[in-house]
């Protein structure tokens, strides 16, 4: 089985020369983790997570500590803003390297490759690198356990 079965066609994405706060709008709005960065030709050039724009607000001894589990909260740094001159950058200033798969890759090399980069989702291009949907890990799994003998069960409606 291929990406192309089970991946979202409809994708959110920001140029290059979009503002870190447009993003950060898109992630919000959308609830989504992941913004892929594409040219103006929508060539997948970068991605932007959502680690990346947390990073801008995170304090810098938290990379230092190991275990922090014993903190109920961290007070007034849990509602720190990141500086209004940094919003206003492109995405380019703090996107990643794209990380992506074509629309034929198999989906258990996409798992392979959302395990070990930790990512939570991919996005998927044509052979020319344009983008063209995005995969999660959830799509992946739901689409490797297709072939189960798994009961069919109703659907929860608890609250």
């Amino acid at each position: 089985m291929t990406v192309r079965a089970c991946m979202k066609r409809r994708v959110i994405s920001i140029q290059r020369d979009g503002t870190i706060e447009t993003a950060a709008a898109l992630m919000r709005n959308n609830r989504i983790g992941t913004l892929p960065v594409v040219d103006s030709g929508k060539k997948l050039v970068g991605m932007l997570r959502l680690e990346n724009l947390l990073a801008l607000v995170m304090p810098d001894f938290i990379h230092l500590v190991e275990h922090f589990e014993f903190a109920h909260n961290f007070g007034p740094l849990e509602s720190k803003k990141p500086d209004p001159l940094v919003l206003k950058q492109t995405v380019e200033e703090i996107m990643e390297e794209p990380i992506s798969v074509q629309l034929d890759s198999g989906v258990l090399r996409a798992a392979a490759l959302l395990h070990f980069r930790d990512l939570r989702d991919l996005p998927v291009v044509d052979q020319e690198g344009l983008l063209v949907g995005l995969v999660s890990h959830v799509d992946l799994g739901i689409s490797l356990m297709q072939g189960w003998d798994l009961p069919e069960l109703a659907t929860d409606t608890s609250p």
